[in-house]
């Protein structure tokens, strides 16, 4: 079996749901980011990556983030936010008009993405942000006579930097505002470590042994209260085993064992 995939930059590898842009690839394999949380990074040899798409879950969806599918897709996004409750579409296309502003500025050349330089031309964002939401150009609606505005509070520079990173990352759609749950940077370092631990238990399933699904999901299950426990005397916070609760690799090990899945 040959021992290099070829992947492009604009293919999306989605692995029990969760979508991956790809970070980089040679001859030893490839590494894969998750979209909503950049820190939670895969890596795989070719043969590794080859016998990860066997698995019922895992897709490789070639061209994925190209120009023009990334221009139907994002038609189809405006197009299920028309179904959303009025106040919760407004507020995820405003965060989406402050996440555009800041892009045409940076393009322009007025800012940077050092939090110093955009609370500078803060103020000045905030008016084309207003004056956007006041046209009703980015809220789905024709503005009428009598017509009530609702003018929110703009970010600092570190919100608004966190969210044009978040818009960016998930191809420029206003979907990734969607996201009701909110980590702090602690929360997603261990669920990052979290995450890694488990592909470095699931990755024993591609060693020629091939150990039976049950056998890795006990593996994985004794890994994490090894690990765990661990932490716990050295005072460290464990690692969250809702990761493992929610059956997130049992995808990643029944794809050569379809009677066990």
């Amino acid at each position: 079996m040959t021992g290099h995939f070829r992947v492009s930059e604009v293919d999306c590898l989605e692995i029990a749901g969760s979508p991956h842009r790809l970070i980089r690839s040679d001859k030893t394999g490839s590494t894969w980011a998750r979209l909503d949380d950049d820190t939670v990074r895969l890596s795989f040899t070719g043969e590794e990556f080859i016998r990860l798409l066997a698995a019922p879950d895992t897709r490789l969806k070639r061209g994925h983030f190209s120009d023009q599918l990334a221009f139907r897709r994002l038609r189809c996004d405006y197009a299920y936010l028309q179904t959303l409750p009025p106040e919760q579409r407004s507020r995820i296309l405003w965060q989406t008009t402050c996440a555009k502003v800041f892009l045409e500025a940076e393009a322009r050349g007025d800012t940077t993405r050092s939090e110093s330089t955009v609370e500078e031309i803060r103020e000045e964002l905030e008016q084309y942000v207003n004056a956007a939401e006041h046209s009703g150009q980015d809220v789905g609606r024709t503005p009428r006579a009598g017509q009530d505005y609702i003018t929110r509070r703009f970010p600092c520079a570190r919100t608004l930097l966190e969210w044009v990173r978040m818009y960016e990352a998930a191809g420029r759609t206003p979907i990734v505002f969607l996201r009701k749950r909110r980590l702090s940077q602690s929360s997603r370092r261990l669920m990052a470590e979290a995450e890694s631990l488990l592909a470095e238990c699931v990755s024993g399933y591609l060693d020629r042994n091939e150990p039976s699904q049950e056998q890795i999901i006990q593996d994985v299950d004794s890994r994490f209260a090894e690990v765990n426990a661990g932490r716990m005397e050295a005072g460290k916070p464990t690692l969250p085993v809702s990761v493992v609760r929610e059956g997130n690799y049992r995808g990643l090990v029944s794809a050569d064992h379809p009677e066990t899945a």
